[in-house]
């Protein structure tokens, strides 16, 4: 079986039409993630400055209160924080120029592919569960809404499991069906990859 996960942007399934035909209805393991696509603000250095302390300027996990004794409330979010005077001032210098601006966006792609993921999910019908997010019939959507994360500015991968093709694997379980093989491959995923909008604190 050839294992991959493919990578699909927001924009193509954010409608129902989009969902039917990049979006299959089969069990599957899947991750949100930031695009950080930076390609079309290159022609326009406040907006790409712009764009840059948009995509810093964003929770990176959900927001958690607590309490220390009666005294103290604490509020736990992780962020990642905006550039100290002396790196914007570097920044700027980098971008005052296209070549600049280009070198910058084409690094941003990178870090598009290798950052931990926003969230991991599972799915026997992956179709109808991101259906679910983008929809708001799960709580996802408004979580990273709150967060200041827009999905347009998400992709998603996921990869998909055929039991015609893995019946082998799925005979060595003892319940012999699919759904614990795809739990299982979820819960190693997200502990290789740990996902702000899964892991809690405490």
């Amino acid at each position: 079986m050839d294992i991959k996960f493919k990578k699909i942007k927001y924009q193509q399934i954010s409608t129902s039409h989009g969902r039917n035909l990049r979006l299959r209805a089969e069990p599957g393991v899947y991750a949100w993630f930031r695009d950080f696509n930076l390609r079309e603000y290159i022609k326009d250095k406040n907006g790409f400055l712009n764009r840059i302390e948009e995509l810093l300027n964003v929770n990176l996990s959900d927001t958690f209160h607590s309490k220390i004794g009666v005294l103290y409330d604490v509020i736990l979010t992780e962020k990642g924080g905006f550039l100290t005077t002396k790196k914007k001032e570097l920044l700027e210098l980098i971008c005052e120029q296209e070549v600049g601006r280009k070198l910058v966006a084409d690094i941003f792609l990178t870090i598009s592919e290798i950052q931990s993921p926003l969230y991991i999910g599972k799915a026997i019908d992956i179709r109808s569960r991101i259906t679910e997010h983008i929809t708001g019939q799960s709580e996802l959507s408004e979580r990273l809404l709150k967060a200041s994360i827009d999905l347009n500015d998400c992709y998603i991968r996921v990869i998909y499991f055929d039991s015609n093709e893995i019946k082998d694997v799925i005979e060595l379980l003892p319940e012999k069906d699919l759904d614990s093989f795809v739990v299982l491959i979820e819960d190693l995923i997200t502990r290789l990859g740990p996902a702000a909008f899964v892991r809690r604190p405490g």
